[in-house]
This record gives structure tokens, sequence and C-alpha cells, in this order.
């Protein structure tokens, strides 16, 4: 049996003034799990398409790759459940794994 698993970064949007806080939304046979990336971006520099912020300046590139770190460790941790237990695991075995920090 396969299971369905997703991750996604996206924005808090319902601050609207300034920065808008950024969540990954774990997402595991259509069960939504979300964690907080500790981490703020401005709406207007935020694509969610790609789950990052937009340009070039240093600051957006160091967002960029603290993203991407949790993402790739979230990814390891879903297939280490899915070698050890098979497809029976949760989003929320997910999350309380992996902790961002």
């Amino acid at each position: 049996m396969k299971t369905n698993f997703s991750m996604l970064f996206y924005l808090k949007k319902q601050y609207t003034s300034g920065t808008a806080p950024i969540y990954l939304r774990i997402t595991v046979d259509g069960q939504r799990a979300e964690v907080t990336a500790n981490r703020d971006c401005e709406p207007v520099r935020w694509t969610s398409h790609a789950g990052s912020a937009i340009g070039t300046k240093e600051n957006t590139r160091s967002l960029n790759a603290y993203l991407d770190n949790p993402l790739s460790e979230a990814y390891e941790v879903h297939e280490l459940i899915k070698v050890s237990l098979g497809h029976n695991f949760s989003n929320h075995l997910i999350k309380d794994l992996k902790k961002f920090g």
C-alpha cells in the first residue's frame, strides 16, 4: 500500500502588516500537520508555488538555505519511518520526530 506524502512551506497570511510567519505543512494520506519554521518573510517576496522567498540578496538566499535544511531532514525522517515501519506512519509521528529550531 502506497502512502501519499507531501511537504509545503507557506505563509500565514492572517498578518496583514509587515512580515508573515513561515510554516511547514506535512500531509500524509490527507491528514495535515503544521509546524513553524521560526522565520518570517514579506508576502511580496514570497512565491507560494516554489515555497520560497524571491530575490538574490544575501538575506533571501540565507532564508531559502535555512528552509532547505529542515525540508531535507524531514524527507530523511520520512524515508527512515517508511523503511522501519512500512506504510504505517502518520504526519504527527513525523512532526514529533522533527523539531524546527
